[in-house]
């Protein structure tokens, strides 16, 4: 196994791979909306009592448990970096580039808690362009939706990349 840059269809990794665009069509706004964009994967109800809780299945295989005690058996990754408990790993997917979603036991790239597979979000990265977007969202029950990102270039070599998120909702 190697973490290089190569073509998805020549490497024998069963993989799904989601860009911004594709998010932003069918409105997955969260990790755990992404179980209508692969398949294999599911997400099972909070036990813990916190929306923001990931217990991911892939293949079957995963953690109902939310235990701080207990390791998940899929692992979710942002930008490489592992986030060892499930609580808050249901993340918004405000200013994310592409996910990746490996199914299968990923131990050789990803580590030892990945018996069930990886969830590998990688953000954008900032490139100077003096950008921006914002999106904004309304609906029932005074709900809002605020989403930002802003691309600035600082110096020659140095570009800065700021996203904002902003929800709120009253009653259900």
């Amino acid at each position: 196994a190697q973490r290089i840059e190569q073509n998805i269809q020549s490497i024998p990794v069963a993989v799904t791979a989601v860009t911004a665009d594709y998010l932003e069509k069918f409105g997955l706004r969260n990790v755990t909306s992404l179980e209508s964009a692969a398949p294999n994967i599911s997400f099972a109800s909070s036990t813990g009592g916190s929306s923001s809780q990931v217990s991911a299945f892939v293949r079957g295989v995963g953690e109902f448990d939310f235990l701080l005690t207990t390791d998940p058996a899929v692992g979710v990754y942002v930008d490489g970096v592992f986030l060892a408990r499930t609580f808050g790993a249901n993340l918004e997917l405000a200013d994310v580039e592409r996910v990746e979603i490996l199914r299968g036991p990923q131990g050789t790239l990803f580590g030892k808690n990945t018996i069930g597979g990886a969830i590998s979000l990688t953000t954008k990265r900032p490139t100077g362009t003096n950008t921006g977007q914002i999106d904004l969202s309304v609906g029932n029950y005074e709900s809002a939706r605020l989403d930002a990102y802003g691309d600035f270039r600082l110096t020659d070599d140095l570009a800065l990349g700021v996203s904002v998120l902003h929800r709120r909702s009253d009653g259900w």
